[in-house]
């Protein structure tokens, strides 16, 4: 049941890859550079669009692999670190990762808040977060309906959609650059890059 559940879920968020994250991810993963740290893979989506010479090492975490994901090219290319995790409990020290990447994934993640504030302590001082997160609508209208579909969305998807996610950012201690807002209706995304802020900045 989880299987077909997640087959019409890919099904449903292809015309969005293909008209507007594929562009997002381009001009955003191909950023992300030293010790870095991938939440919530999935397929590995995201292995498209890095640069590997930008790359010192790569880690991604999730709560389970598939074999898209294991057997993408990009393995051949680089050492890839598996990490089976949960991101409101990150299993690194303070200080670590030059980059966290996560696209589609904080809209998942059960204590976003929790999971930022352990992001925010494994970057290094000015490290960076390149997120890509589906968001509430700004209308009032569609507000309602993100909100009042939500549940039903979540059985689907197994994320939500009227989370403020880039605002959570901003409250767990980032400054927000390059940011964009992008889809239309109840479909809304932001994309941007997190720069870790000290604690007494």
């Amino acid at each position: 049941m989880n299987e077909l559940i997640n087959k019409i879920f890919n099904v449903f968020m292809f015309p969005f890859e293909k008209l507007a994250l594929n562009k997002r991810r381009l001009e955003l993963i191909p950023k992300a550079k030293g010790n870095i740290l991938e939440i919530g893979s999935g397929g590995g989506v995201n292995f498209n669009y890095y640069k590997k010479e930008h790359i010192d090492n790569l880690t991604v975490m999730d709560l389970k692999f598939n074999k898209a994901i294991k057997n993408h090219k990009l393995n051949d290319e680089i050492k890839i670190n598996y990490l089976i995790g949960n991101a409101e409990e990150i299993p690194f020290e303070d200080n670590t990762f030059d980059s966290v990447v996560a696209t589609l994934v904080f809209c998942a993640i059960e204590n976003q808040e929790k999971a930022l504030k352990e992001v925010y302590r494994i970057l290094k001082p000015d490290g960076k977060l390149y997120f890509i997160e589906h968001v509430i609508p700004n209308e009032n209208h569609y507000v309602k309906i993100a909100n009042s579909c939500n549940n039903i969305w979540h059985k689907i998807g197994k994320c939500n959609i009227n989370r403020a996610t880039h605002k959570n950012i901003e409250n767990a201690n980032f400054e927000i650059r390059e940011f964009e807002r992008f889809g239309k209706e109840c479909f809304i995304f932001v994309k941007g890059i997190g720069i870790k802020k000290l604690n007494n900045s």
